[in-house]
């Protein structure tokens, strides 16, 4: 059941209009922003795929304002284990 929502979504946001995703995208990073608060120093993420909501600008900022930035990256697919990796730059980032 879960992999046919995922899927039905991922099918209608890669028909998503690019001026519609890149105007959603920016009423995301202004919500998710809104939510960060000063004191919080560590922020999980996942990167955005093409046909997902452009989040890179507000990772950008959460990393000009000095916040430990962290993504997942699957370490073991059999025993289905991930860990998360901090970066310090866009640049860190390998997709």
């Amino acid at each position: 059941m879960k992999k046919d929502i995922r899927k039905r979504i991922l099918e209608k946001n890669g028909t998503l209009d690019k001026k519609i995703r890149v105007e959603y995208s920016s009423i995301i990073n202004r919500n998710i922003e809104s939510i960060i608060g000063k004191d919080d120093t560590s922020i999980a993420l996942f990167y955005p795929m093409e046909t997902e909501a452009d989040i890179v600008p507000f990772i950008a900022t959460l990393l000009k304002r000095g916040k430990t930035v962290s993504f997942p990256k699957i370490t073991d697919t059999k025993a289905k284990k991930m860990a998360f990796y901090s970066v310090t730059s866009l640049r860190d980032l390998s997709v």
